[in-house]
């Protein structure tokens, strides 16, 4: 599933796999460092758009997401507009509960 994602962003599936370790037994999966992820994202997409339109924000907690709006507002009262959203916020990630209750996404496992 995680795979299917990253190649959505040309070049990212290819990053991934160079800094990243397959897993042994079970599912396969790899095994990357959250920061090495977030870098190597950020970093596809500043080539693929410019990187005065990317900007990562950690350390935030997300409150709310206007999906029709392309907005989410942050725990800090911050709005951020977006183009794409990724939501890197773990197994209980905020943003995919958003999305399957609200966007409609289907959400697989």
């Amino acid at each position: 599933r995680h795979q299917r994602c990253l190649e959505q962003i040309p070049g990212l599936w290819q990053r991934i796999e160079q800094q990243s370790a397959p897993t042994t037994g079970g599912p396969k999966v790899r095994i990357i460092n959250r920061n090495v992820f977030c870098q190597e994202l950020l970093t596809s997409l500043q080539e693929r758009h410019g990187s005065e339109r990317c900007t990562i924000t950690y350390e935030t907690t997300c409150q709310s997401v206007d999906l029709r709006g392309q907005r989410v507002r942050t725990s800090q009262g911050q709005e951020i507009q977006y183009d794409l959203l990724v939501g890197c916020d773990g197994v209980n990630s905020q943003i995919r509960k958003i999305l399957v209750e609200q966007g409609g996404i289907q959400e697989e496992h």
